[in-house]
């Protein structure tokens, strides 16, 4: 702000940090003058925004220099200020960042991811334990009658093993997840108040029955309570089969919720992968009994919303893996289906490098795959995958096995794509 003498405050001195008088006179904290007005400074606010700044990501890689006036419309389009949510979201993990805080937070955060799993594992417990009250409540306000409970047992026993295969589930996750030993122990507490419940259910139904031999009943009651019976019946296991649909849907989104957690910890998005192939001689084994003889790396990525692919070894197995007598091990990539390809340039522009390591002195083996734009290999995936492109004799069989390529029946493939030298924007901004 300007004041009426001439000199320069910021607003909110002007507002509150400058007495007045007992008449409510301001005076100019430097000549003393009266301030008989103050008004916004134009001229300075050009000189701001005529100062040269930094971009707000510079931290994170972004180069961008130029005056404040130019910031605001830079950080709309800048990549490195674009903010991603963290995958974890559905669990209500609420970071959202650009990709290399997002990468760092992933990096960071695996407890309190691991804790989002473990609350949303209680909340689905929760959700069966009132689905089992709701159970309770049904099969105890049910008119007890024989012939129902007679009819209806077979499906009672069907839930009481739904109910075992669920608790066993909940053990295999355990395994995964130290911290919701307490949660299972709690289930299986569940699980012997259940079987207590159904033990006593038998007892009663038992005691019901030998009261009903002592009753006089006429046909025609008898046949008004079996139809009363049969409509309790139809109602309890509608009720029934409902709960069970429940519990399946919640099932699925624990499997959809575990395959997201793998494919996140397993992936690269910095287009770099180590990949290490193990049982080296049982997967031989079963190659040359006609069985297994595709391994695939998981998905890879150039980048956080790059191209899509995959590395894929072919074990020797027939005589498509052998050349003049010789078996070799064949090694190929495969440009996949993406969730950004529509924004992306194809065909797949980078050169990727595979080094098979060596454990001793001897050098290791290194071919580079250059993508051919004349190639449908590389074009833009119109299915799951394109075919497979890459080195069929990438190496002999004997060399592998007799020159330090093995290490605890093991072998480790690096896998790079090259961008150095490659003047290409990936997403079509």
């Amino acid at each position: 702000m300007q004041l009426s003498c001439g000199h320069r405050v910021c607003r909110s001195c002007n507002d509150s940090k400058i007495p007045a008088d007992n008449n409510g006179v301001k005076y100019c904290p430097n000549d003393g003058e009266v301030i008989e007005r103050a008004f916004p400074d134009t001229s300075a606010l050009k000189e701001i925004m005529n100062l040269y700044c930094y971009c707000v990501s510079n931290e994170d890689g972004c180069g961008w220099q130029g005056p404040v006036l130019d910031l605001e419309h830079h950080v709309s389009v800048c990549e490195s200020s674009v903010a991603t949510p963290c995958p974890f979201q559905p669990l209500h993990c609420a970071f959202k960042g650009n990709a290399n805080r997002l990468t760092r937070h992933m990096r960071e955060e695996r407890l309190l991811h691991d804790c989002l799993v473990v609350v949303f594992l209680q909340q689905y417990m929760n959700n069966n334990k009132e689905n089992k009250n709701i159970l309770d409540h049904i099969v105890h306000h049910s008119p007890l009658h024989p012939v129902s409970f007679l009819d209806i047992e077979e499906e009672l026993q069907a839930v009481v093993q739904e109910v075992d295969r669920q608790t066993k589930s909940l053990h295999s996750l355990q395994q995964k997840f130290s911290i919701t030993e307490q949660l299972v122990k709690k289930s299986t507490i569940k699980k012997n108040i259940f079987n207590q419940f159904y033990e006593n259910f038998n007892a009663l139904v038992q005691k019901i029955e030998d009261q009903v031999k002592t009753l006089d009943v006429s046909d025609e009651q008898r046949e008004a309570e079996r139809r009363d019976a049969t409509r309790t019946k139809t109602s309890t296991v509608d009720k029934v089969k409902r709960l069970q649909d429940t519990n399946t849907s919640q099932s699925k989104q624990i499997n959809e919720i575990g395959v997201k957690i793998r494919i996140a910890q397993c992936s690269s998005h910095d287009g770099t992968f180590t990949w290490k192939l193990d049982n080296l001689r049982s997967r031989m084994s079963e190659a040359q009994k006609g069985k297994v003889r595709e391994l695939y790396t998981p998905p890879l990525f150039t980048s956080l919303h790059g191209y899509k692919f995959s590395a894929k070894v072919m074990l020797p197995g027939d005589r498509t893996t052998m050349y003049q007598g010789v078996s070799y091990l064949g090694v190929y990539i495969v440009v996949m289906q993406g969730d950004y390809d529509e924004i992306l340039h194809f065909p797949f522009p980078y050169p990727i490098e595979i080094t098979l390591r060596n454990f001793t002195n001897r050098a290791a083996i290194t071919h580079t795959l250059y993508p051919d734009p004349q190639k449908p290999h590389f074009d833009k995936p119109i299915k799951n995958m394109n075919p497979a492109i890459g080195f069929a004799r990438f190496c002999p069989i004997e060399k592998l096995k007799n020159e330090g390529f093995v290490k605890n029946d093991t072998i480790y493939f690096n896998i790079e794509v090259k961008k150095n030298g490659v003047n290409v924007n990936e997403l079509d901004v």
